[in-house]
C-alpha cells in the first residue's frame, strides 16, 4: 500500500486503481467511524477502492477499521467483500480490473471505437478505448436477459451468478438478517452495476454506485431495496453506456447524484475511482 507519484486524475489511476492506497489520512477505527457519520459516500467510495486491492489488504484495512467480521468473495474474476460492524454492514463489488482482461480483438475494436465515439462524441486513446471495451461494450454481444419483469445486462448479470447464490447470500442472511444489521451495497463500474443487481434479488437498506453503467430495462419493476444512489463524477463515460437508444434501450435507475469536477470535467480521467473519492472528500 505505497503511495505513488501519480495524481488521482491521471489514466494510471483510471485502469489501475489497485496501485494507489484507499482511505488516504484515515488510520484508525474512530476516524473511520466520524467519517462515515459524517460523509458516507466518501467511506463507501474509499470501499470501493479498496476492493481493487488485494485480499490481504482488504483484511488489514477492514481489521484496522473495527469490522467485526470481514469475508471475501471470489469465482472466476468475479469478487467482492463483505464487513460487519456492529451497527451497520457494507457489500462491496469489484469492478473490472485492466490486468484480468483478455485481450479484444482488433475487428471487434475497429468496430466499437466508432460505437464509442458516436455515444461519447470524443476519440479516446486505443487502451482506454480497450478497457471501456472489456468492461462493458463486449458483452452486449450477449445482449439482455429476463429477470422476472425487468431485462438487465447478460455480462453483468453472469458474472453477479458467479458469488451471489452460494457465497455472499448466506453470508448476510447469518452475519446481517440474523442481527437485524442495515447492509449498504456499493460497488464502481462494473460493480457497481453488481451492487444493483445485488438489490433486485435482495431487501437491504441501500445501494449507492459509482460510475455506474446502465444495468437494463424495466429495472424498478424488480427493485427489493429501500434507496439506490447513483454517484456521476463530472464527465465520466461508462454511465453513458450501454446506450439507450433502440435498439439496446437501456435505461439507468435509482437517484443520481452529479459530482461537480472543480478543475474541468475530462472524459478520460473522471471515471476513477479515486478522483470520485478526492473530489467527494
Amino acid at each position: 500500500m505505497q503511495a505513488t507519484t501519480h495524481t488521482f486524475k491521471s489514466f494510471q489511476s483510471v485502469i489501475h486503481p489497485e496501485q494507489f492506497p484507499p482511505f488516504p489520512m484515515v488510520t484508525t477505527q474512530q476516524h473511520f467511524e466520524e467519517c462515515w457519520d459524517t460523509n458516507r459516500a466518501w467511506v463507501l467510495a474509499n470501499m470501493c477502492h479498496t476492493a481493487y486491492h488485494s485480499q490481504q489488504t482488504i483484511f488489514w484495512l477492514m481489521e484496522r477499521f473495527g469490522a467485526q467480521e470481514t469475508r471475501f468473495y471470489e469465482r472466476n474474476g468475479a469478487q467482492a467483500f463483505l464487513a460487519v460492524w456492529r451497527d451497520h454492514a457494507i457489500l462491496t463489488f469489484r469492478g473490472t480490473q485492466a490486468f484480468e482482461k483478455k485481450k479484444i480483438p482488433s475487428r471487434m475494436v475497429n468496430r466499437i471505437d466508432p460505437f464509442l465515439e458516436r455515444i461519447l462524441k470524443v476519440h479516446l486513446p486505443d487502451e482506454y478505448t480497450s478497457f471501456l471495451s472489456n468492461d462493458v461494450v463486449a458483452d452486449l454481444m450477449f445482449g439482455l436477459a429476463p429477470l422476472g419483469r425487468a431485462e438487465v445486462h447478460q455480462g453483468f448479470l453472469r458474472e453477479f451468478i458467479k458469488i451471489w447464490e452460494t457465497l455472499i447470500l448466506p453470508d448476510l442472511q447469518v452475519l446481517a438478517d440474523a442481527k437485524s444489521i442495515p447492509v449498504s451495497a456499493t460497488g464502481h463500474s462494473l460493480g457497481g452495476a453488481m451492487a444493483t443487481l445485488a438489490g433486485m434479488h435482495k431487501k437491504i437498506h441501500e445501494v449507492v454506485t459509482f460510475g455506474e453503467p446502465r444495468v437494463g430495462r424495466g429495472i424498478s419493476k424488480e427493485f427489493k431495496s429501500k434507496q439506490h444512489l447513483r454517484f456521476v463524477n463530472g464527465n465520466d463515460p461508462i454511465p453513458k453506456l450501454p446506450p439507450r437508444w433502440w435498439p439496446f434501450s437501456y435505461a439507468h435507475h435509482g437517484c443520481k447524484q452529479k459530482i461537480i469536477v472543480p478543475d474541468g470535467s475530462d472524459v478520460v480521467y473522471d471515471h476513477s475511482i479515486l478522483y470520485y473519492a478526492q473530489n467527494l472528500a
